[in-house]
Protein backbone atom coordinates (compact mmCIF):
# COMPACT_ATOMS: atom_id res chain seq x y z
CA UNK A 1 0.00 0.00 0.00
CA UNK A 2 1.33 3.14 -0.88
CA UNK A 3 2.28 5.39 1.77
CA UNK A 4 0.64 9.53 2.06
CA UNK A 5 3.26 12.11 2.16
CA UNK A 6 3.77 14.24 5.38
CA UNK A 7 1.32 16.38 5.33
CA UNK A 8 2.72 20.20 5.45
CA UNK A 9 2.44 22.66 8.11
CA UNK A 10 -1.49 24.49 7.89
CA UNK A 11 -0.27 27.87 9.58
CA UNK A 12 2.24 30.46 7.70
CA UNK A 13 2.04 33.44 10.00
CA UNK A 14 1.25 34.24 13.77
CA UNK A 15 -0.69 37.66 13.85
CA UNK A 16 0.60 39.79 17.23
CA UNK A 17 0.76 42.96 19.01
CA UNK A 18 3.84 44.82 18.22
CA UNK A 19 5.16 44.64 21.77
CA UNK A 20 5.57 41.27 22.97
CA UNK A 21 8.22 40.46 19.92
CA UNK A 22 10.56 43.16 20.98
CA UNK A 23 9.95 43.10 24.65
CA UNK A 24 13.17 40.91 25.92
CA UNK A 25 10.71 38.08 27.28
CA UNK A 26 12.13 35.48 24.86
CA UNK A 27 16.30 35.19 24.50
CA UNK A 28 18.19 32.59 23.32
CA UNK A 29 19.21 31.23 26.39
CA UNK A 30 21.39 27.88 27.11
CA UNK A 31 19.17 24.73 26.82
CA UNK A 32 21.01 23.44 30.15
CA UNK A 33 18.58 24.62 33.25
CA UNK A 34 21.84 25.39 35.26
CA UNK A 35 23.21 28.10 32.88
CA UNK A 36 19.95 29.68 32.73
CA UNK A 37 19.54 33.13 34.17
CA UNK A 38 18.18 32.57 37.99
CA UNK A 39 15.32 34.21 39.40
CA UNK A 40 12.34 36.68 37.78
CA UNK A 41 12.07 38.75 34.82
CA UNK A 42 10.36 41.78 35.23
CA UNK A 43 10.56 44.20 31.57
CA UNK A 44 8.80 46.93 30.65
CA UNK A 45 8.02 48.88 27.03
CA UNK A 46 6.28 52.13 26.27
CA UNK A 47 4.04 52.11 23.56
CA UNK A 48 1.50 54.90 21.95
CA UNK A 49 0.89 56.06 26.00
CA UNK A 50 1.00 52.58 27.51
CA UNK A 51 3.56 51.30 29.67
CA UNK A 52 3.06 47.43 29.02
CA UNK A 53 4.94 45.20 31.79
CA UNK A 54 5.99 42.06 31.79
CA UNK A 55 6.43 40.12 34.77
CA UNK A 56 7.82 36.00 34.50
CA UNK A 57 9.11 33.84 37.12
CA UNK A 58 11.83 32.48 34.70
CA UNK A 59 12.88 33.88 31.29
CA UNK A 60 11.39 32.64 28.48
CA UNK A 61 13.49 31.09 25.34
CA UNK A 62 13.60 30.35 21.30
CA UNK A 63 11.60 27.35 22.03
CA UNK A 64 9.24 29.02 23.88
CA UNK A 65 8.87 31.70 21.07
CA UNK A 66 8.15 28.81 18.41
CA UNK A 67 5.73 27.76 20.78
CA UNK A 68 3.82 31.10 21.43
CA UNK A 69 3.96 31.45 17.67
CA UNK A 70 2.69 27.67 17.11
CA UNK A 71 -0.40 28.72 19.64
CA UNK A 72 -1.29 31.93 18.22
CA UNK A 73 -1.56 30.98 14.77
CA UNK A 74 -3.42 28.01 15.18
CA UNK A 75 -5.74 30.35 17.14
CA UNK A 76 -6.09 32.46 14.32
CA UNK A 77 -7.22 29.36 12.41
CA UNK A 78 -9.12 27.16 14.81
CA UNK A 79 -9.74 29.67 17.87
CA UNK A 80 -13.29 30.36 19.51
CA UNK A 81 -14.23 33.07 21.46
CA UNK A 82 -15.06 32.37 25.18
CA UNK A 83 -15.27 34.74 28.61
CA UNK A 84 -16.01 35.17 31.87
CA UNK A 85 -19.60 34.39 31.12
CA UNK A 86 -18.82 30.95 29.61
CA UNK A 87 -19.52 28.50 31.99
CA UNK A 88 -18.81 24.97 29.80
CA UNK A 89 -15.95 22.68 31.32
CA UNK A 90 -13.21 23.35 31.14
CA UNK A 91 -14.10 27.08 30.17
CA UNK A 92 -14.14 28.40 33.40
CA UNK A 93 -10.91 26.69 34.83
CA UNK A 94 -9.64 28.29 32.09
CA UNK A 95 -10.74 31.19 32.32
CA UNK A 96 -10.12 31.75 36.14
CA UNK A 97 -6.28 30.52 35.35
CA UNK A 98 -5.95 34.11 33.51
CA UNK A 99 -5.98 35.55 36.70
CA UNK A 100 -7.65 38.98 34.27
CA UNK A 101 -8.21 41.57 35.99
CA UNK A 102 -9.34 45.30 34.62
CA UNK A 103 -10.35 45.80 30.95
CA UNK A 104 -9.24 41.82 30.44
CA UNK A 105 -12.49 40.82 32.52
CA UNK A 106 -14.57 42.12 30.28
CA UNK A 107 -12.89 41.05 26.82
CA UNK A 108 -13.34 37.76 25.01
CA UNK A 109 -9.98 35.03 24.67
CA UNK A 110 -9.97 32.57 22.55
CA UNK A 111 -9.79 29.07 23.32
CA UNK A 112 -7.87 26.46 21.49
CA UNK A 113 -8.52 22.63 21.15
CA UNK A 114 -5.04 20.66 19.66
CA UNK A 115 -2.31 18.14 20.52
CA UNK A 116 1.24 18.41 21.39
CA UNK A 117 1.75 16.78 17.82
CA UNK A 118 0.18 19.86 16.25
CA UNK A 119 1.99 22.41 18.16
CA UNK A 120 5.43 20.75 17.58
CA UNK A 121 4.75 20.44 13.32
CA UNK A 122 3.81 23.89 13.31
CA UNK A 123 6.63 25.10 15.72
CA UNK A 124 9.16 23.30 13.55
CA UNK A 125 9.97 21.05 16.02
CA UNK A 126 10.04 16.98 15.87
CA UNK A 127 7.63 14.89 17.65
CA UNK A 128 9.56 12.82 20.11
CA UNK A 129 9.19 11.95 23.55
CA UNK A 130 11.76 14.95 24.80
CA UNK A 131 10.26 17.43 22.60
CA UNK A 132 6.58 16.56 24.31
CA UNK A 133 8.40 17.24 27.55
CA UNK A 134 9.50 19.79 26.70
CA UNK A 135 6.38 21.25 25.02
CA UNK A 136 4.75 21.17 28.67
CA UNK A 137 7.25 22.71 30.23
CA UNK A 138 7.06 25.95 27.75
CA UNK A 139 3.44 25.36 28.53
CA UNK A 140 3.78 26.06 32.04
CA UNK A 141 6.46 28.50 31.57
CA UNK A 142 3.84 30.58 29.11
CA UNK A 143 1.29 29.91 31.80
CA UNK A 144 3.10 32.05 34.36
CA UNK A 145 3.93 35.25 32.83
CA UNK A 146 1.48 38.23 33.31
CA UNK A 147 1.37 41.01 31.00
CA UNK A 148 0.12 44.31 32.38
CA UNK A 149 -0.79 47.32 30.81
CA UNK A 150 -0.62 50.83 32.94
CA UNK A 151 -1.48 54.42 32.56
CA UNK A 152 0.16 56.41 34.63
CA UNK A 153 0.40 54.50 37.86
CA UNK A 154 -2.72 52.71 37.30
CA UNK A 155 -3.26 49.34 35.83
CA UNK A 156 -6.01 48.89 33.32
CA UNK A 157 -5.35 45.83 32.44
CA UNK A 158 -3.68 42.21 33.32
CA UNK A 159 -3.63 38.99 32.72
CA UNK A 160 -1.43 35.67 32.14
CA UNK A 161 -0.34 35.09 28.84
CA UNK A 162 -2.32 31.75 28.20
CA UNK A 163 -3.64 29.23 30.41
CA UNK A 164 -4.01 25.37 29.52
CA UNK A 165 -5.56 21.51 30.32
CA UNK A 166 -4.41 18.32 29.00
CA UNK A 167 -6.88 15.60 28.18
CA UNK A 168 -5.02 12.72 29.60
CA UNK A 169 -7.62 10.27 27.99
CA UNK A 170 -8.07 12.06 24.37
CA UNK A 171 -4.52 13.42 24.22
CA UNK A 172 -6.06 16.92 23.68
CA UNK A 173 -4.39 20.22 24.57
CA UNK A 174 -7.24 22.89 25.80
CA UNK A 175 -5.03 26.40 25.44
CA UNK A 176 -6.22 29.60 26.04
CA UNK A 177 -4.57 33.13 25.20
CA UNK A 178 -6.10 35.69 27.19
CA UNK A 179 -8.03 38.69 26.19
CA UNK A 180 -5.01 40.80 25.55
CA UNK A 181 -3.07 38.39 23.25
CA UNK A 182 -6.98 37.64 21.63
CA UNK A 183 -7.39 41.28 20.79
CA UNK A 184 -4.65 41.69 17.99
CA UNK A 185 -5.84 37.79 16.71
CA UNK A 186 -9.29 38.90 16.88
CA UNK A 187 -8.84 41.72 14.74
CA UNK A 188 -9.64 44.53 17.56
CA UNK A 189 -6.02 46.21 17.63
CA UNK A 190 -5.42 48.56 14.32
CA UNK A 191 -1.55 48.27 15.22
CA UNK A 192 -0.14 44.34 14.53
CA UNK A 193 2.72 42.27 13.02
CA UNK A 194 2.70 39.33 11.27
CA UNK A 195 5.27 36.86 12.27
CA UNK A 196 6.26 34.30 9.79
CA UNK A 197 6.50 30.78 10.87
CA UNK A 198 7.30 29.89 7.40
CA UNK A 199 10.14 31.26 8.05
CA UNK A 200 11.19 30.02 11.72
CA UNK A 201 10.38 26.54 10.96
CA UNK A 202 13.46 27.51 8.36
CA UNK A 203 15.87 29.13 10.73
CA UNK A 204 18.07 27.15 12.37
CA UNK A 205 20.37 29.51 14.65
CA UNK A 206 18.37 30.05 17.97
CA UNK A 207 19.83 33.71 17.89
CA UNK A 208 18.38 34.55 14.37
CA UNK A 209 14.94 32.71 15.79
CA UNK A 210 15.00 35.44 18.55
CA UNK A 211 15.68 38.49 16.41
CA UNK A 212 13.79 37.12 13.16
CA UNK A 213 10.90 38.26 15.72
CA UNK A 214 12.33 41.69 16.59
CA UNK A 215 12.83 42.75 13.51
CA UNK A 216 9.54 41.76 12.28
CA UNK A 217 8.08 44.09 14.79
CA UNK A 218 10.51 46.83 13.76
CA UNK A 219 10.71 46.72 10.34
CA UNK A 220 7.57 46.39 8.11
CA UNK A 221 8.37 44.87 4.27
CA UNK A 222 6.87 47.59 2.81
CA UNK A 223 9.59 49.74 4.35
CA UNK A 224 12.82 49.61 1.98
CA UNK A 225 14.53 52.09 4.62
CA UNK A 226 17.03 48.73 6.41
CA UNK A 227 18.24 49.60 9.84
CA UNK A 228 22.19 49.72 11.15
CA UNK A 229 22.66 47.94 14.81
CA UNK A 230 26.14 47.30 16.64
CA UNK A 231 26.81 44.03 17.07
CA UNK A 232 26.76 44.24 20.83
CA UNK A 233 23.08 45.69 20.52
CA UNK A 234 21.84 43.10 18.90
CA UNK A 235 23.73 40.81 21.30
CA UNK A 236 21.62 42.03 23.98
CA UNK A 237 17.81 41.91 22.26
CA UNK A 238 19.17 38.24 21.14
CA UNK A 239 20.92 37.34 24.61
CA UNK A 240 20.09 39.74 27.66
CA UNK A 241 22.93 41.85 28.69
CA UNK A 242 26.11 40.37 28.67
CA UNK A 243 28.03 39.90 32.11
CA UNK A 244 31.72 40.41 30.61
CA UNK A 245 33.68 40.66 28.24
CA UNK A 246 34.72 37.19 27.43
CA UNK A 247 30.71 36.45 27.11
CA UNK A 248 30.48 39.65 24.87
CA UNK A 249 33.21 38.53 22.43
CA UNK A 250 31.38 35.11 22.30
CA UNK A 251 28.57 36.51 21.24
CA UNK A 252 29.59 38.50 18.78
CA UNK A 253 30.41 35.15 16.68
CA UNK A 254 27.44 33.84 17.48
CA UNK A 255 25.48 37.46 16.11
CA UNK A 256 27.43 36.80 12.86
CA UNK A 257 26.07 33.07 12.57
CA UNK A 258 22.61 34.56 13.36
CA UNK A 259 22.97 37.10 10.85
CA UNK A 260 24.36 34.52 8.04
CA UNK A 261 21.32 32.40 8.48
CA UNK A 262 18.72 35.29 8.78
CA UNK A 263 20.13 36.15 5.15
CA UNK A 264 19.32 32.88 3.88
CA UNK A 265 15.55 33.68 4.35
CA UNK A 266 14.15 35.55 0.58
CA UNK A 267 12.70 38.42 2.72
CA UNK A 268 15.25 39.17 4.43
CA UNK A 269 18.86 40.89 4.30
CA UNK A 270 21.62 41.73 5.95
CA UNK A 271 25.03 43.21 5.57
CA UNK A 272 28.13 42.99 7.88
CA UNK A 273 30.67 45.36 8.54
CA UNK A 274 33.92 43.58 10.89
CA UNK A 275 35.84 46.44 11.18
CA UNK A 276 33.26 48.37 12.54
CA UNK A 277 31.04 46.00 14.12
CA UNK A 278 28.28 46.96 12.55
CA UNK A 279 24.95 45.17 11.10
CA UNK A 280 22.53 46.45 8.23
CA UNK A 281 19.45 44.74 8.01
CA UNK A 282 16.52 44.88 5.34
CA UNK A 283 13.00 43.30 5.23
CA UNK A 284 11.08 43.10 2.06
CA UNK A 285 11.41 43.00 -1.57
CA UNK A 286 12.20 46.78 -1.29
CA UNK A 287 14.86 46.93 0.97
CA UNK A 288 18.24 48.00 -0.33
CA UNK A 289 21.13 47.19 1.51
CA UNK A 290 24.64 48.25 -0.54
CA UNK A 291 26.27 49.76 2.64
CA UNK A 292 26.47 49.92 6.35
CA UNK A 293 27.41 53.90 6.47
CA UNK A 294 24.05 54.47 8.79
CA UNK A 295 24.33 55.31 12.54
CA UNK A 296 23.83 52.28 14.52
CA UNK A 297 21.23 52.18 17.27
Amino acid sequence: MRSRGRKPPRTTHATLDPVTPQSGLFRAVADNPKLRPKGGVVLEHEHDGIRVQYRASNQCDHVDWRTFLAVAALSGIDGERFSARDVDPPLPTLWDRFLAQGVAETKDGLRLRTTSYAILKEAGLTDTGPNRKRLTETLIRLSSVRQFLFKGSRVVSGSNLLSFAHDEDSGELAIALSPQMARTILGESKQFVRVSLADVRTLKDSAAVILHGVFSARLRPRDSRPASYHVDTLAELAFGPATNAATRRKRRGRIKEALADLARLPQWQTLYDEERQVAVIGRGDRARISDVSHTPR
